[in-house]
């Protein structure tokens, strides 16, 4: 399962890469906001699904907060949050990732 994570989640990042080029090329944003926001919700959610009993309470608290984080962006793109509350929110997502990874290559 922590495979599929792993690749939901680059898979999310790699959609909001592409909204992101968007909008910095002055285009329409619309056609990417939906893949966008779908990858976000399902590496959210797989990641979710993924709990088991023998996760550490730590492991668990990172998951979670990874999963707030991917539902923020999600969130922060669905209603067109500002270009501030946007980057707060990418940058949650980016270092909840991270702790997450770097905790499941510690175990």
């Amino acid at each position: 399962m922590l495979f599929r994570s792993v690749t939901t989640s680059r898979n999310a990042i790699d959609r909001v890469n592409d909204y992101v080029r968007a909008y910095n090329n002055g285009g329409g944003t619309g056609p990417m906001e939906g893949p966008a926001i779908d990858a976000l919700n399902d590496s959210a959610n797989t990641v979710a699904n993924s709990f088991s009993d023998a996760l550490t309470p730590q492991m668990r608290d990172a998951l979670n907060a990874y999963i707030d984080a991917a539902h923020g962006v999600a969130n922060a793109i669905g209603t067109h949050a500002g270009t501030g509350e946007f980057n707060k929110r990418v940058d949650q997502l980016n270092d909840t990732k991270t702790k997450a990874l770097k905790l499941c290559l510690a175990t």
